[in-house]
């Protein structure tokens, strides 16, 4: 019996025990309860906090509404917009509505004063180096010419302006660059004098000393009259060009002028054209009539270009993505080369793209059978269809095409990717050597055409031309 009563007891102690660790248990989870509802009331407070956006702060817009602004603009959202997109992209993307957004006229001053900043940027920026490059090129668009200037300092690249002019000539180049400085120089000197302003503008043309644009008789022009502006200013500015010798004066307005190496694909383009005109007034006899041009429906069209260019760009306007709207079908020929299992090579022929004759050239030798299948096929041709299917069909003219196919496979493209490549020119001396190259295969194809021909010429080591792009050039 004093056993059982022993061990009876011994239970019960064991059994306090645990009810008091039971307890401890509940306490500690009651605290950790506690301490998770406070966490979870903390993370709501926090996320609260992250998704209220803050835009106007003392009267005005914060530094990052502005950032957003300017950036919207560059991107091609109107003024009118802008705010209309940031209220979009708050509410679908995080949700948050009601947020002050500028107005449209707030838009616009903002836009003004991140030009004025660029432009003090650039202008000290150049100041604060002596041996800038100019960058400058002109375009036309829609009968609307246009002239772009950008700045190279040696650590950096910059843009100055970019103008519609009424001209493209060698003066109008001039006087929008002065403008250009001037509005530099105002902004420069907004707190000083006019005599000061006067400096600022002359040291700012002083600083160019280097001029890269593209080989057009405007452009080359342009540093004559340069080189007479700057001397100029030099003369009048320069505390000590009294005391310089005539070798130091002629250093000093000496400016260099480098050209971009993809236009010599343009002119190579241009020299091509000419070239196969001239071929074809002596292979017609001085008609220069081929192709379409012997019928008589095509006598009131205008031929500028020679009988191999104008078949490759009608075959482009005609089968090309975003060509002729109202005579093209690219479309059903893309149909028709898919039930052949066939690539569609032809690209868009516009005049701007470097290397478009020659690699369009090779995509009509490609597509030249196929072309004049699907023409023929067809139950009934508009006068586009026709021309095409008559040249192509003229074997001089296809001739011709093989050739520019030829240039473009073994020269222009190898080159075009040279000149892009970023390991082996990166900078615009190294080139040089390629283009020493270049002349002296040309000069030897000129006289000794075999290599060319046979397809066997490597101009560029490093870029080879495609070996399964010779199948058809060198097939006939």
């Amino acid at each position: 019996m004093a056993y059982f009563k022993k061990q009876n007891s011994e239970y019960r102690e064991i059994n306090q025990n645990q009810k008091q660790v039971i307890l401890q248990l509940q306490r500690d989870l009651s605290d950790k309860d506690r301490n998770i509802d406070n966490l979870i009331a903390q993370v709501n407070e926090l996320i609260e906090d992250k998704m209220s956006v803050e835009t106007f702060s003392e009267g005005e817009y914060l530094p990052s509404v502005r950032q957003v602004v300017q950036d919207l603009h560059s991107f091609g959202v109107g003024v009118k917009h802008i705010g209309q997109t940031i209220q979009t992209v708050l509410k679908h993307l995080v949700g948050i509505e009601g947020v002050k957004v500028p107005s449209e006229s707030s838009n616009r001053r903002m836009i003004l004063e991140s030009n004025l900043l660029a432009k003090l940027q650039v202008g000290e920026k150049m100041l604060s180096h002596g041996l800038n490059t100019l960058h400058f090129d002109g375009t036309t668009d829609a009968q609307k010419h246009f002239l772009g200037f950008q700045i190279s300092t040696p650590g950096q690249n910059l843009s100055l302006s970019i103008s519609e002019t009424i001209r493209g000539d060698t003066q109008t180049q001039v006087d929008t660059l002065k403008q250009v400085f001037n509005d530099l120089s105002d902004v420069m000197s907004s707190d000083s004098t006019e005599e000061n302003k006067d400096k600022i503008y002359a040291n700012l043309m002083i600083s160019v000393k280097n001029l890269m644009s593209d080989q057009h008789i405007v452009n080359k022009n342009f540093l004559d009259e340069f080189t007479k502006l700057r001397t100029f200013l030099l003369e009048e500015f320069d505390t000590n060009w009294c005391n310089l010798s005539e070798n130091e004066k002629e250093r000093a307005s000496q400016i260099h002028q480098y050209f971009c190496h993809l236009h010599v694909l343009a002119n190579m383009g241009d020299s091509a054209s000419k070239a196969l005109k001239e071929y074809e007034q002596i292979l017609t006899g001085g008609s220069g009539k081929m192709g379409r041009n012997l019928n008589k429906d095509f006598s009131s069209w205008n031929d500028q270009d020679s009988a191999a260019i104008r078949s490759i760009r009608t075959a482009c306007s005609l089968l090309a993505s975003g060509g002729s709207s109202s005579s093209g079908c690219p479309e059903d020929f893309k149909a028709y080369l898919a039930s052949k299992d066939k690539l569609y090579k032809l690209k868009k022929f516009e005049h701007n793209r470097f290397n478009v004759i020659f690699e369009n050239a090779g995509a009509v030798v490609y597509h030249k059978d196929d072309i004049i299948d699907f023409l023929s096929k067809l139950s009934s041709m508009n006068m586009l269809q026709r021309s095409v299917l008559s040249d192509l069909k003229d074997e001089n003219i296809y001739q011709e095409i093989v050739a520019l196919a030829i240039i473009g496979k073994i020269i222009t493209t190898p080159f075009m990717k040279l000149v892009d490549s970023k390991t082996f020119a990166t900078h615009i001396l190294d080139l040089n050597k390629h283009f020493h190259q270049l002349q002296i295969d040309l000069k030897h194809w000129s006289s000794t055409p075999d290599d060319l021909l046979t397809g066997i010429s490597v101009i560029f080591p490093d870029f080879p031309p495609l070996k399964m792009s010779y199948i058809r050039l060198y097939s006939m």
